[in-house]
């Protein structure tokens, strides 16, 4: 399979499983939220690695200096993205004692991680829109 089929297999399957998961887990369940969570950062990991490239030039040419605004502007939300989105996996997994209701005390996790999350939603909207022209160009070409 091409890089670029791949690309976009990952991409869709992340953006529908988060939509999912953005429903509270008293809908959908939680041991679906859970395991959905797992493979969501399953797919976060191998979004990355997919493309590191990009991101490796990103960070090289921010040392140098040589990036133009709209780079800067994609650089600072993909730097945001890692962020939010490890506060998010990371506060998720401490949440599951509290989400199965083994610890009253995790609560706080669990506030910490729907935040991060639905701010990390709106980075990811952000991110979609400045990367536009390359996803329109992976989806023509055939």
């Amino acid at each position: 399979m091409k890089n670029r089929k791949l690309k976009i297999i990952v991409d869709i399957l992340m953006f529908l499983l988060l939509v999912f998961l953005l429903i509270p887990p008293s809908r959908i369940g939680v041991p679906f939220h859970i395991i959905g969570g797992i493979i969501f950062t399953s797919l976060v990991v191998t979004h990355i690695c997919l493309n590191i490239k990009m991101f490796v030039s990103l960070v090289n040419a921010s040392k140098t200096k040589k990036l133009n605004d709209k780079m800067k502007k994609q650089y600072v939300i993909d730097w945001l993205l890692v962020i939010v989105w490890s506060i998010a996996i990371l506060s998720g997994f401490v949440a599951i004692g509290f989400a199965v209701g083994e610890m009253e005390n995790l609560f706080i996790f669990s506030r910490i991680h729907n935040i991060a999350a639905r701010l990390g939603f709106l980075f990811i909207i952000v991110h979609l829109f400045q990367h536009r022209k390359q996803i329109r160009s992976y989806i023509k070409r055939k």
